[in-house]
Parts: C-alpha cells; sequence; structure tokens
C-alpha cells in the first residue's frame, strides 16, 4: 500500500523538484549538441535549451546545414518539438523529424559517448 506524504515530506518533496528542475536548466542553457545518425548517412544535430521564464525548445542542424528551432509541445511519450511545419519526436536514443506528413528523417540514433 501506497502511504500518502505528510506535508512535511511533501515540502521535501517539493524543494527537491524545485532544485532538480533549476539544475536541469542551468545544465540544459550550456548543453553539448546531441549528434544523431540518420539514415543511410545523415548527420542530425540538436541542442535542447531551456532559457529562464521561457518555453523548452530545440535548436536542430540538418544535413543541408539549415537551422530549425521548435518549441516543446505535449507529448504522450517521449519528447515533441514543433513549430506547425516542422516536428521532432525524441525518444531515449532516437529521433525523426517531419515536415507536415513527410518524414524527413527518421531511425535516427545518437552516436555512442566518447
Amino acid at each position: 500500500m501506497v502511504k500518502p506524504l505528510r506535508p512535511m515530506g511533501l515540502l521535501v518533496w517539493g524543494a527537491g523538484m524545485i532544485m532538480s528542475l533549476a539544475a536541469g536548466t542551468a545544465l540544459a542553457d550550456t548543453a553539448r549538441p546531441v549528434i544523431y545518425q540518420c539514415p543511410p548517412n545523415q548527420v542530425l544535430t540538436a541542442v535542447f535549451q531551456s532559457p529562464p521564464g521561457e518555453p523548452t525548445k530545440v535548436q536542430l542542424t540538418l544535413p543541408d546545414q539549415r537551422t530549425l528551432t521548435l518549441p516543446q509541445t505535449p507529448s504522450g511519450s517521449g519528447a515533441k518539438y514543433s513549430d506547425g511545419t516542422f516536428t521532432f519526436w525524441s525518444k531515449g536514443n532516437t529521433a525523426l523529424l517531419e515536415q507536415g506528413d513527410r518524414v524527413l528523417y527518421q531511425d535516427c540514433v545518437t552516436f555512442p559517448e566518447r
């Protein structure tokens, strides 16, 4: 049986969550790019950003060197970023990019850490 949190437990939990979010924001502002390898031999780069007071967004650099900045939108699973035209989905170490109903890049996988 799961016990409900007592007021002090809830306070400690809430403080921990705030500290985690604050730390995540600081880390996201200085995040390194995430590099995805997409078939057949394309590279897609994503930089996830959480500027203070602004929605989370991703800046993508496409294989043709175009750059897109997409705001995060609600997703049932994984992370979804969309401006209404382009949609970038990521879950775990995989990602895909769509333009409207057309898939531009799919089965993209992050490069292993070096």
